[in-house]
């Protein structure tokens, strides 16, 4: 999959697998401070302010360590033993073995069977098995009444029994301890009453002076006016004598066999050997040869048997440790391996000496409290890792603004594994407008879309649409019945004219139809009676001139020559010859002699001979008679009803809420804009479109390759759109377009 360009701010709802991806010039949020609000456990920062890298432990920000180097010592800490400076350590549970033991490497208490007087722990097993051997009853109920039987050195007092309510009082009463006949050791102990308390005091804690002349004491009492002594021990002499004050005299030499020495360690001053040479001393002090002072290894010293405290300072120097000089500044010493030691430069740990195992040690001792930084505050450093990436935590931040995946399918929701329930997409932070989103809805199965965050609409399926797809390429307009006209066009501003054909008979105006009545209407009011006839060689009509002798009233003509009057019957002769000897076109006239009668018939109109006929209403056209007038008009298209249309102007299809217009192609492109944009610097670039609404799609290409680009977009208002890219574009390098949506 081709990488996805100009892509910013990316808000991923739920998890995004890699599928072995890599982050590439990512790097965390970065703030001055720790945020307060939006806090989850896990979420990771970078504090430009103090340079250092913080995770959210879900109570507290911590900042991840930044120490680096190998390690230097192990120290024992509370409740352990061992450690140490160099090669591999060893730190052990310092168990007292009375209240704490290890058993198979698990530090548990040390618990053993109740009994009295006893100081270890015990179970609940313990308890139950020392109370149940007290032989205590297990019935259970109410206990109606309580009372006290008093036993050795026990006086019951208050109520007793009680039976509802009440206090019983136990006393001690040493009256009835018996004598003791052995002899007392200074272990024994006293029972007094102290301040009307009773205590217990050990027999060794009492001083003399707290009893009386009982034990046949000497009352004779003065001061000591002389000290004296004499004799020797083991070599030791006190000589001397002190009347008032002064001092005694020890001397001698101090001089114990094995065989006289017997008690505790003898404690030997500095230099008091009480030898001559060093080997004298090893030998007076038990401490064999001086090989065998060189043998003594760490396991025959007692640990933390030798500190600070045991060497005086100064005490051991370059000649006691067998070194030839004292050696320079910063050198530490080395074993030769032969008992002799060296200086040598002290080693400095630096970050390209950590071992491969202290590295996978450290971090894999890192938890909650702990916040791991990679690279330094430039945000600059390129992390590859080489081979697969897993993280194990519930939520992955990405914060950078550009997100580059290899992978040609994001999968979602995977960690579904039974039947899916949850919905699935990608949502649109639109900031202060409602979010759009493009999901699959798991209940109705099926592919939707929302322009305001909470109305969605399915994507037709195959079966929902037909294949009358695209745009319009070519439009034909054809003239039906009665009309005259139209054309066609593939391409441009089409615009054609349709005409009513008008027959003999119709006239056309400007927004009418009308029947004609064959020229009658034509024929100007002679301001008589005058009778109206079909002038064939002029083709209309015409009003008929009387001669003299003839007048017409109403519809009655009459002659007005008495010599040449003729009769009534006469004259309708006549007329009936006349009018029946002559053919006109598309008329038959008979003379009814008998009734005194014409008949006058006008034969049915075709396409090529002009006759009676009426005007009907077809499809989309109204006809309508007033006063002798036929009017002939279109009516109004609609969804179901085929008639005149009118065209919308660029605003009307703009606005899109006409139902009556019909949409052009040139108006039809005033829904939508499409420019060039991009000028090798600018990373925000405003795009006016001018289409009156916020509601718009916004789509970018490469001018190039022709890929698709992504970028933050922002409906800036109603005319305007604000693009904003990681990196700037190339002159003209990206086409926008933008597409109102109603």
């Amino acid at each position: 999959m081709a990488e996805v360009k100009f892509l910013s701010n990316l808000n991923v709802d739920g998890n995004i697998d890699l599928n072995q991806g890599q982050l590439i010039d990512s790097r965390f949020q970065v703030v001055t401070a720790d945020p307060s609000s939006g806090n989850f456990e896990g979420r990771m920062i970078y504090r430009s302010d103090i340079d250092a890298i913080k995770f959210y432990n879900g109570t507290a920000w911590e900042a991840l360590s930044t120490t680096t180097g190998d390690i230097t010592a192990v120290t024992a800490g509370n409740g352990l033993t061992g450690g140490g400076t160099s090669g591999g350590v060893t730190l052990a549970v310092n168990a007292d073995g009375t209240t704490i033991e290890i058993v198979s490497d698990q530090v548990r208490a040390k618990t053993a069977a109740v009994s009295n007087g006893a100081t270890t722990l015990v179970t609940g097993n313990h308890v139950y098995d020392y109370v149940d051997g007290l032989g205590y009853t297990t019935n259970t109920g109410t206990v109606t009444s309580v009372q006290l039987s008093a036993g050795n050195l026990i006086d019951i007092g208050g109520t007793n029994p009680i039976t509802t309510s009440g206090t019983i009082s136990i006393n001690v009463d040493l009256s009835e301890l018996t004598d003791m006949t052995q002899a007392m050791v200074a272990t024994d102990e006293f029972v007094v009453l102290d301040a009307s308390s009773q205590k217990r005091k050990a027999a060794s804690e009492i001083p003399l002076s707290i009893f009386n002349n009982d034990a046949n004491f000497s009352t004779t009492t003065g001061t000591v006016t002389s000290v004296g002594t004499t004799g020797s021990v083991n070599g030791i002499t006190l000589t001397g004598t002190v009347t008032s004050s002064g001092s005694l005299t020890l001397g001698g030499t101090l001089a114990i066999s094995n065989a006289d020495w017997s008690g505790t360690d003898l404690s030997v001053a500095n230099g008091g050997t009480g030898a001559s040479t060093a080997a004298g001393a090893r030998t007076n002090l038990g401490l064999g040869s001086l090989a065998t002072l060189n043998s003594v290894t760490a396991a025959q010293i007692d640990a933390n048997a030798v500190g600070a405290s045991e060497i005086a300072a100064n005490a051991v120097g370059a000649s006691e440790l067998n070194v030839s000089s004292n050696g320079t500044s910063g050198q530490v010493l080395t074993s030769d391996g032969d008992g002799t030691f060296s200086w040598t430069a002290k080693t400095v740990n630096t970050d390209v000496d950590v071992s491969e195992a202290n590295l996978k040690a450290r971090l894999a001792g890192l938890n909650s409290a702990d916040t791991l930084y990679i690279g330094d505050s430039g945000d600059d450093t390129t992390v590859v890792i080489r081979g697969t990436l897993q993280v194990d935590g519930s939520t992955t931040t990405v914060n950078s603004e550009t997100l580059t995946v290899n992978d040609n399918i994001i999968v979602l929701n995977n960690n579904i594994t039974g039947t899916p329930t949850e919905d699935a997409g990608i949502e649109v932070e639109r900031g202060t407008e409602n979010n759009t989103a493009l999901r699959y809805n798991e209940t109705n199965d099926r592919w939707e879309f929302t322009n305001d965050g909470s109305t969605y609409f399915n994507i037709p399926v195959s079966a929902e649409y037909t294949n009358n797809v695209g745009d319009i390429t070519a439009v034909t307009v054809t003239a039906g019945n009665c009309l005259t006209g139209g054309g066609s066009a593939s391409s441009g501003a089409f615009s054609k004219t349709l005409n009513v054909g008008a027959g003999t008979g119709i006239s056309v105006a400007a927004d009418s139809v009308a029947l004609s009545h064959l020229g009658l209407e034509s024929l100007t009011d002679p301001n008589d009676d005058r009778i109206a006839f079909w002038d064939d060689s002029a083709g209309a009509f015409a009003w008929l001139d009387v001669g003299s002798n003839i007048t017409i009233s109403g519809t009655t003509i009459s002659s007005t020559n008495t010599n040449t009057q003729l009769s009534k019957e006469q004259v309708q002769d006549y007329v009936g010859e006349m009018v029946s000897g002559n053919t006109e076109t598309g008329i038959t006239v008979t003379y009814d002699d008998a009734n005194n009668e014409l008949d006058f018939v006008v034969d049915t109109a075709t396409a090529s001979v002009i006759g009676r006929a009426r005007v009907a209403a077809g499809d989309g056209i109204d006809v309508s008679v007033s006063s002798g007038v036929f009017t002939v008009s279109g009516e109004t298209a609609s969804t179901s009803n085929a008639g005149i249309v009118e065209l919308a102007t660029a605003g009307e299809t703009l606005a899109g809420t006409s139902t009556t217009r019909a949409v052009t192609p040139a108006s039809l492109a005033a829904r939508s804009y499409k420019a060039a944009i991009g000028d090798g610097a600018e990373t925000s670039i405003a795009v006016t479109h001018n289409l009156g609404t916020r509601d718009v799609i916004v789509q970018m290409y490469d001018a190039s390759s022709f890929e698709t680009v992504y970028a933050q977009v922002v409906r800036t208002d109603d005319s305007n759109v604000t693009i904003d890219f990681n990196s700037a574009p190339a002159a003209n390098d990206i086409i926008v377009m933008v597409t109102k949506i109603d």
